[in-house]
């Protein structure tokens, strides 16, 4: 499935004729190796963005996730690197033949990528990277974070 979403998505940027688009709010699909959710984005001014997750590990659980994003570097004016820091919380059950746990967990994330936005289409993409720490029951660092998104501009 996430071969096929790339494809789709190399296809769009290879068809469409691409400039700026500003937006004010944006939401759609992301999708990572460990699970897949909902991105909303909103514009707080012309460099500061937050934004909400909200995913489905693949393990069976809930994550619920809020980021301060700011951009650090604009290539031009429909290409951003940014970086953020932010906090989730979230559950995930364990099941076994002996064992049957349900872990909660909260912590810390940061956030660096790179956002792409459309004009002639109301689409913004990102590709970022989302390392965490869980803080609590379920403690530990998470290296495998980030994962791509595929947004509606509105």
């Amino acid at each position: 499935m996430k071969k096929i979403f790339v494809l789709i998505t190399g296809i769009v940027f290879a068809l469409v004729e691409l400039s700026a688009q500003d937006y004010n709010w944006a939401a759609g699909v992301l999708l990572s190796d460990f699970m897949g959710g909902v991105s909303v984005k909103k514009s707080i001014n012309a460099k500061d963005k937050i934004e909400g997750i909200l995913a489905i590990p693949y393990w069976h659980g809930v994550n619920l996730t809020g980021l301060y994003e700011r951009d650090i570097l604009t290539i031009d004016e429909r290409l951003q690197f940014f970086c953020g820091a932010g906090a989730h919380i979230g559950n995930w059950k364990y099941k076994s033949k002996d064992i049957n746990k349900n872990y909660i967990f909260l912590g810390v994330d940061v956030i660096a990528g790179i956002e792409y936005t459309f004009s002639t289409i109301p689409f913004s993409f990102s590709i970022d990277y989302k390392p965490s720490f869980n803080i609590v029951e379920y403690s530990g660092f998470n290296f495998a974070g980030g994962g791509i998104a595929l947004r509606y501009i509105f």
